[in-house]
């Protein structure tokens, strides 16, 4: 089943969070989740994200 388009506007919300399939791991060391928030944080402060 296709997912319906989503709704686009200016100044939107969004809620956004990661999931993994069947439960599995998403990071596969602390490494990479703290490169991951590294990556968040530069992208947050680019887009002027706010939590």
């Amino acid at each position: 089943m296709v997912r319906p388009l989503r709704i686009e506007y200016a100044s939107a919300v969004h809620h956004v969070m990661y999931r993994a399939n069947g439960r599995q791991r998403i990071f596969h060391g602390t490494r990479y989740y703290e490169l991951f928030l590294s990556k968040l944080e530069i992208f947050a402060e680019k887009f002027e994200i706010t939590a």
